[in-house]
């Protein structure tokens, strides 16, 4: 899951840990612990590399923020107040189900800013989708689509759709996902009998091939394939979007500069060269976005040595920084030490799985009550956060002149764990 590692969002300042150019010692002082901290001015920074990305596609390229990366309102809104000062920065929002459509619309977007991809769509989401039509539906499959072209002939109308293909060199794949998009072979009689059903019109092609990506050539790859697929399918002609999704790692895992986006963006125009400049490109970089714009400020509960092990327990749960495979925390000392040992860190919930990194070099003089702050926090942690053992703690942005506004309060999380338990608050 990850082990310490010093990235360009974290400095020590005459022995003191600074992230996002605010001391950590007294983040976690104001906020208590554990916490959670977004810094509102990464968010913007990791926006504006993504649109000098895509600047440089000389394509029109929208931005989609996945909300399940997010999961709570002031992060969104953060991204949404920092796409509005970035010009341009067409940022739009992606969902996969009624209730985040729902949650798109009272975030402010509006349908023509919106993404729809999932499957086995829900009939609520159907009908959300033909009354008010998003910018881009992606549809995974020909039975969703079935459902949705009815949907369209009861309300007299015709859905633009886009359909999710899947690259056909699976050897390219970051993690493949074979639940999800239409596999080559049966891509030309799945298309054919989306293109015959009424109520529909492909317009777009969607593709999301990767994972946690660091490589310009895997991406460019993917596209090159995706693109060959376009022109066997006989779409090349009617498409009016690509959506070539997320699957970018952590920025902190990227070299961050415009050089190196501009890598990405090259290798993205030159698969797509051969389309008219009208298609326009999406992207999902919600990891990017959101991953390394957060840390988890915790204190440390307990040491202890197992038979093979140094053990530090702290007050951050598992239930916030989910272990799940594809989680990559950093843990940084809120002071510098070069007398450093491998420690392990994890919470104190009674489970093999409550580890939270491992292998990370801190102060060997770590104890009780020292501050550590859990890097790469912000995507799929909150948004995947349960309260079960703890309480999911409270939740904080960083503004830029250093000021800290309380989103969720220590109150707040306390009495949605009674609630979730079934008791009062």
């Amino acid at each position: 899951m990850g082990s310490a590692t010093r990235d360009n969002a974290f400095t020590y300042v005459n022995g003191a840990l600074n992230w996002c150019d605010a001391d950590v010692a007294s983040i976690a002082q104001r906020t208590g612990t554990p916490s959670l901290v977004y810094s509102s001015a990464r968010i913007r920074s990791n926006l504006e590399t993504l649109r000098a990305c895509a600047a440089a596609t000389n394509r029109s390229m929208g931005i989609a923020l996945a909300l399940k990366a997010a999961g709570h309102a002031s992060i969104v809104k953060s991204a949404m107040a920092a796409a509005d000062a970035i010009a341009p920065c067409n940022l739009l929002c992606e969902v996969m189900s009624a209730e985040e459509y729902d949650l798109a619309l009272a975030l402010g977007f509006s349908p023509d800013q919106i993404v729809v991809n999932g499957l086995g769509w829900q009939r609520s989401l159907i009908e959300a989708i033909v009354a008010h039509p998003p910018f881009a539906v992606n549809v995974d499959n020909v039975s969703d689509c079935k459902r949705l072209s009815q949907c369209a002939l009861d309300h007299g109308t015709v859905v633009p759709i886009g359909v999710r293909i899947v690259p056909s060199d699976a050897a390219m794949f970051a993690r493949a996902d074979e639940k999800m998009g239409i596999p080559e072979a049966r891509a030309l009689s799945d298309i054919a009998e989306i293109k015959s059903l009424p109520g529909v019109r492909i317009e777009g092609v969607s593709f999301h091939a990767l994972h946690r990506c660091t490589s310009p050539g895997q991406m460019g790859a993917a596209a090159k394939n995706i693109a060959q697929q376009i022109a066997q399918l006989g779409l090349a002609d009617s498409i009016k979007y690509l959506d070539i999704g997320g699957g970018l790692d952590y920025r902190v895992n990227l070299c961050p500069t415009d050089v190196a986006m501009r890598t990405f963006a090259d290798e993205i125009s030159m698969a797509f060269s051969a389309f008219p400049e009208r298609v326009r490109l999406i992207m999902e970089p919600g990891r990017f976005v959101f991953g390394d714009a957060a840390i988890a400020a915790t204190s440390v509960a307990t040491r202890k040595q197992s038979a093979t092990k140094n053990w530090l327990i702290v007050d951050a749960g598992t239930n916030l920084l989910v272990p799940i495979d594809t989680a990559s925390f950093t843990v940084h000392a809120a002071v510098e030490s070069a007398d450093v040992d491998s420690f392990d860190v994890a919470d104190g919930i009674c489970s093999p799985t409550s580890v939270i990194a491992s292998g990370c070099l801190l102060p060997r003089s770590t104890r009780e009550g020292d501050i550590l702050a859990i890097g790469n926090a912000g995507a799929y942690a909150y948004a995947l956060s349960e309260n079960w053992g703890y309480a999911i703690p409270p939740l904080y942005l960083l503004e830029p002149d250093g000021s800290l506004m309380l989103a969720r309060s220590n109150r707040e999380a306390r009495s949605a764990y009674m609630r979730h338990w079934g008791l009062e608050g």
